[in-house]
């Protein structure tokens, strides 16, 4: 799967040009091209801060609501359903596993394990002298913990040469997941030291959908994918796959390619997927899927357009990781090729883009450093690197982390750029990203917070918190934080105007 990147980069180049954009969007906007059948249609509320209340209701009434359902003891759960129902069988809900009772007297040299266990439940065939497990997950299942026991009482397995017994992964799609075990003995000084056994669990998951070739020449339904069921966004919005009830995907294609260029990083949208039934999510191509915003489209222009508009640009990214991807994605396009790409966790200067006529600078600012510098360092380091910078339109900061620069970081910002004299440049910041572990109310109210003020002090939103949030579980990486990148190759989207 290729990256949300090449989508949120296709954002990004279409607002690098030097249009005056309108930059208004309300979460809550209503989305009259993509008809949902049987959607009631209720008036949104205007007031942004009442809409994010609504956000908070209604995840909260989701979370209350799974958990007063139980899981029947037959499991009759079919992977890969994709809506909440009342009556839907979770496959999150175990039976305890019976723990056999340890031996006070260790009658082996060699420590064993007497079981491997995990929440939810998985088909795990132990054997005390059997290593390493493969272990598929289906496609719901997209976090699991792992705890064993030992044969022998003074003994622990420790989970990936810690002393942890148990731990808790995120599993993402077509990447393995290795766990490794170290069975330690707790009965002697250094028992890191002593020979143990190792068990290895190695887990992966299934993607969902069809997996063959797309068959192009049969007419599927277009599906539209807002947001998960147990990640709404948008409050007054069906979840889950949907029905649109109009056109074929071939159709629907051909019609988009037709639309207006979008003039905003801040277009609301959809996921648009062809399926053969939208109620069946297996029956998609969830390869072909591909964000589609509302009422307009980001064409690709031809080489020699992209690299014309980007003549005389000097670009100043500061960010974390996904910002220097998003930086190695935009040079990849306007050169033609990609001759370097490296992990700096410092800075980067590229002078060469574009036959010479683009500067490219990089400036690594992350939010999760715990004491990383003060943003008016950082800004003026980066700008430093970056000479000559001009006080124009053709100078271009991009700034935008995981959790994105602090409220209180904002005037901090604009007064350092009106020291250096760099009052008429543009700005553009990229949404904050999202954690699917934790309680996604506070990211929509901390989101929508940061584009509020970021749009009064004069920034362009690049919008990428619905895109990603969107497919959160078809996340290729097993990490709580998404990195803005799905699990497996989607359609690109054009890059630029």
């Amino acid at each position: 799967m290729v990256v949300c990147i090449v989508i949120i980069t296709t954002v990004l180049i279409a607002i690098l040009n030097d249009n005056n954009i309108p930059m208004s969007f309300s979460y809550a906007e209503k989305y009259p091209k993509f008809r949902i059948s049987d959607a009631t249609k209720t008036k949104e509320d205007s007031a942004n801060n009442k809409f994010q209340s609504l956000a908070l209701v209604e995840n909260d009434k989701y979370r209350k609501h799974t958990k007063k359902i139980k899981t029947p003891r037959r499991k009759s759960y079919r992977p890969g359903e994709n809506s909440f129902s009342p009556g839907a069988r979770l496959p999150n809900t175990v039976k305890e596993t019976k723990i056999k009772t340890c031996k006070q007297n260790r009658t082996h040299s060699f420590l064993y394990l007497s079981g491997l266990h995990s929440d939810p439940r998985l088909h795990i065939d132990f054997k005390r002298k059997k290593f390493v497990y493969k272990i598929q997950l289906d496609y719901p299942t997209w976090k699991v913990s792992i705890w064993s026991t030992a044969e022998y009482c003074h003994a622990e397995g420790w989970i990936s040469n810690t002393k942890s017994a148990r731990n808790t992964y995120v599993v993402g799609l077509s990447k393995q997941t290795k766990i490794p075990i170290y069975v330690a003995d707790r009965s002697v000084t250094q028992p890191i030291k002593v020979k143990t056994a190792q068990y290895t669990l190695i887990l992966t998951r299934r993607s969902r959908g069809e997996r063959g070739a797309f068959p192009e020449k049969v007419n599927h339904n277009v599906c539209l994918m807002r947001q998960e069921c147990d990640r709404m966004i948008f409050p007054k919005e069906p979840c889950g796959l949907q029905a649109t009830g109009n056109d074929s995907w071939n159709t629907i294609k051909t019609r988009n390619a037709k639309l207006p260029e979008c003039e905003s990083g801040n277009v609301p949208g959809a996921w648009l997927v062809p399926c053969a039934d939208c109620s069946d999510a297996n029956s998609c191509y969830w390869k072909q899927a591909v964000w589609q915003p509302n009422k307009c489209s980001h064409h690709r222009p031809s080489l020699k357009l992209a690299q014309r508009s980007y003549d005389g640009k000097n670009i100043l990214f500061l960010g974390d990781s996904t910002l220097r991807r998003i930086m190695y994605y935009m040079m990849e396009y306007i050169n033609g090729s990609l001759t370097e790409w490296r992990l700096s966790h410092s800075s980067l200067v590229y002078s060469n883009i574009n036959g010479g006529r683009t500067h490219i600078s990089f400036l690594y600012y992350p939010s999760l450093q715990k004491h990383s510098s003060p943003i008016n360092k950082a800004l003026k380091t980066l700008v430093k690197i970056s000479h000559p910078v001009r006080n124009s339109s053709s100078t271009v900061l991009v700034v935008g982390r995981y959790r994105n620069i602090d409220k209180s970081d904002f005037p901090l910002l604009m007064s350092t750029l009106k020291e250096l004299g760099l009052t008429g440049i543009k700005l553009i910041m990229k949404t904050m990203g999202a954690n699917r572990c934790e309680d996604i109310a506070k990211d929509i109210m901390r989101n929508a917070a940061l584009n509020a003020i970021a749009q009064r002090n004069g920034f362009e939103i690049l919008q990428v918190f619905p895109i990603i949030l969107g497919m959160y579980k078809d996340v290729t990486y097993g990490r709580c934080a998404l990195p803005q990148e799905r699990g497996s190759k989607i359609k690109k989207l054009p890059c630029q105007r």
